[in-house]
């Protein structure tokens, strides 16, 4: 095997991509660490799993092993977690890891705590590495240090899974930590960051390996690595300037084939470095450099006083800069070491951290959960209305999304339409018997959505709960089974041709929904009162299909109809996410879904006056307000849906509510008519 060296250059460069853990074969390895980074939209995930951590001074735990872990949303943090395993824990986690890179499992899962100690992290990762057959011939190079790119790309999937715990809850037996001196604000900001499922279908990644024969810090001199896309492929770049050189690797797909080139470039002759800035701890790195293109890291993803890690948003490009000599330094030590977390039993199983929840708690917490603009709305209704209204949220949430919730780690067979039926036969039914099977999937997909590992006890509980509630309420099965057929409808996706065919399904996902609200409302039940209900679900159901045109194409799904593509003359979908597509005929289509949306909110506000209560036609306002201010957002700018998910935050939604609240009309609130509209 080929490897590389600069002169006077501590870190030499391994030319494999092929992962090999020198740790299992060479004791007198001092540290080794795999990087994994994963990016897929607004998301970000570093994860660098250590076999021996390079921070770890500890003579006598020279074995330490660690992982650390980070997810941003956007420019918010959502997750933290670095922690370290004793001899006893290690094992199941060294296992899993050692069978993921050398290609025996194809997919590496496991459970950490997050930082803030409210949470539990599950991050599982489907790539397959190719068997290694390169192992004996490297025993030869058991000195200095090492680096190797391993691959990147943009078809890795992984999903994120962080649950919440209970109060009662106790880490205690489960993991140990020194301090939160230094971390109390991290600590703070993390326990009240969401939690939730985090899809990362088809993403981009980079992964790479470091390894040395003697510990980090004794490399005197800063360097600089950072990736970024070039033409057909991706470059790394491992730049040390105190040498004025760097190690170049680049994998570039020519006609489905990959290749790799190694080299060696003198950078004497470049201004790489643009701009430099210093980070809170005075660590020097670049903010601006430009080798293939001018890069601007605009986003800090981890600051410390011996390394700093940054971001380019608008070129997916990630730079770190690495002080190792700083890492020995006693204070340094010391805040390491408070953010290091011990983990005393390595949980295996998700029975270990599970919780009971009541039937009204799951309801509550499933509508605030996933369904934000109808919580808030829903506050003004009587207690009463207000949990029938969860309860009819939930189960239409558990039922859309066991479709939606599909990945490569679950199971095919237990979601969809089948599991749906299943559903509605146990909660229909008077049966006590209940199969294993369906225990477990609908255990699961309660706690996926509650964002907390729920027990065998909460979902007999909702069982039994919602049994009496649907005969108190005596809501029809028929309403339900309308809506599993558009769930069909979505497994079996097939582009709507024509209106009607758009408004079928608009109507069985949203539609029914709208008329069994009608029904919590006691709304008059005659033709007007049930068509503006249904017109409601409708309008609402277009506003998403608008506001998620870019997620769903992503997903294989385009739900404007056929008919609307050959009245304006546009050829193929993918056109319109381009900036040189002719705009006039990328607004005409999204202007005649938005007249359509439009149309049936007119006709919905028609109905409320058949609503007796105050407060339910307040309920329906603010849902009006809320989700008629999205489709305001596209009037404004049609462009915007091609580029991002529409959201409307929760200072708006204040603000929404209080113009309602105060009599304005909805439909102005939202932007969709003016004064002389409303005459």
């Amino acid at each position: 095997m080929k490897i590389l060296k600069i002169d006077n250059c501590d870190i030499s460069l391994l030319c494999s991509n092929n992962p090999i853990i020198f740790s299992k074969i060479d004791p007198k390895v001092s540290y080794e660490w795999f990087y994994i980074e994963i990016m897929k939209d607004d998301l970000h995930l570093v994860c660098i799993l250590s076999y021996k951590d390079c921070f770890n001074l500890d003579k006598n735990s020279v074995e330490q092993q660690s992982i650390y872990f980070t997810l941003y949303k956007g420019k918010k943090i959502v997750a933290y977690s670095y922690v370290y395993f004793d001899d006893e824990s290690n094992k199941n986690y060294k296992e899993e890891l050692d069978q993921w890179l050398s290609g025996k499992n194809s997919v590496f899962s496991f459970w950490i705590p997050d930082h803030s100690l409210k949470k539990f992290i599950n991050i599982n990762i489907k790539y397959e590495f190719k068997q290694n057959s390169e192992m004996s011939k490297l025993s030869e190079n058991n000195e200095g240090h090492f680096w190797q790119f391993i691959d990147s790309g943009n078809n890795l999937s992984a999903v994120v899974n962080i649950y919440n715990v209970s109060e009662e809850f106790s880490f205690s037996h489960l993991c140990k930590r020194n301090s939160f001196f230094f971390d109390y604000p991290l600590k703070l900001k993390l326990q009240n960051q969401n939690y939730g499922v985090f899809d990362f279908k088809k993403a981009s990644f980079y992964f790479d390996h470091n390894y040395g024969y003697s510990p980090l810090y004794s490399i005197k001199e800063p360097w600089y690595w950072w990736h970024e896309i070039i033409q057909n492929g991706t470059q790394v770049n491992y730049y040390f300037p105190h040498l004025e050189s760097m190690y170049q690797v680049k994998k570039t797909n020519d006609q489905s084939k990959y290749s790799y080139t190694y080299e060696i470039s003198n950078a004497k002759e470049i201004n790489i470095i643009k701009k430099f800035k210093f980070n809170i701890f005075g660590i020097k790195y670049p903010k601006i450099l430009n080798l293939n293109k001018e890069i601007v890291y605009d986003f800090t993803l981890e600051s410390a006083p011996f390394y700093h890690r940054v971001k380019s948003f608008e070129l997916r490009s990630t730079l770190e800069v690495l002080y190792p000599k700083k890492i020995e330094n006693l204070f340094n030590q010391t805040l390491i070491k408070s953010r290091k977390i011990k983990i005393i039993k390595n949980i295996s199983s998700k029975n270990e951290i599970r919780s009971y929840l009541n039937f009204s708690q799951i309801c509550k917490k499933i509508t605030y959960n996933h369904g934000k603009s109808f919580y808030i709305s829903s506050l003004v209704l009587g207690e009463k209305q207000r949990n029938s209204s969860y309860f009819i949220y939930v189960l239409c949430r558990l039922i859309d999304d066991a479709t939606d919730e599909r990945n490569c780690f679950i199971d095919s067979s237990k979601i969809g339409s089948t599991f749906s039926n299943e559903i509605l036969e146990y909660l229909w039914s008077e049966c006590d018997l209940l199969s294993d099977d369906f225990i477990e999937t609908f255990i699961q997909h309660l706690s996926n959505k509650v964002f907390s590992l729920v027990n065998y006890d909460s979902a007999i509980d909702f069982i039994l709960s919602a049994r009496i509630l649907i005969k108190e309420l005596e809501l029809e099965k028929s309403y339900f089974i309308d809506l599993i057929n558009g769930q069909k409808m979505d497994e079996n996706f097939v582009q709507p041709l024509n209106i009607s065919d758009l408004y079928l399904y608009c109507f069985r996902v949203a539609g029914v929904v709208g008329i069994m609200m009608a029904k919590i409302f006691h709304a008059k039940n005659n033709l007007i009162a049930m068509n503006a209900a249904e017109k409601l679900g409708c309008a609402m159901q277009i506003t998403n299909i608008l506001r998620d045109i870019k997620e769903d194409y992503e997903n294989n799904r385009i739900y404007i109809p056929a008919e609307l593509f050959s009245k304006y003359k546009i050829e193929n979908f993918s056109l319109l996410f381009s900036n040189n597509y002719e705009s006039i005929k990328k607004n005409n289509l999204i202007n005649e879904l938005v007249n359509l949306a439009i149309l049936y909110y007119c006709e919905a506000i028609e109905g409320l006056k058949y609503i007796p209560s105050f407060r339910a036609r307040l309920c329906v306002k603010l849902m009006i307000g809320v989700y008629g201010s999205i489709l305001g957002k596209i009037v404004f700018d049609k462009s915007i849906v091609f580029k991002q998910r529409i959201v409307i935050s929760h200072f708006k939604k204040l603000i929404i509510f209080f113009k309602i609240l105060f009599g304005f009309h909805p439909l102005k609130v939202a932007n969709l008519i003016n004064e002389k509209e409303l005459l």
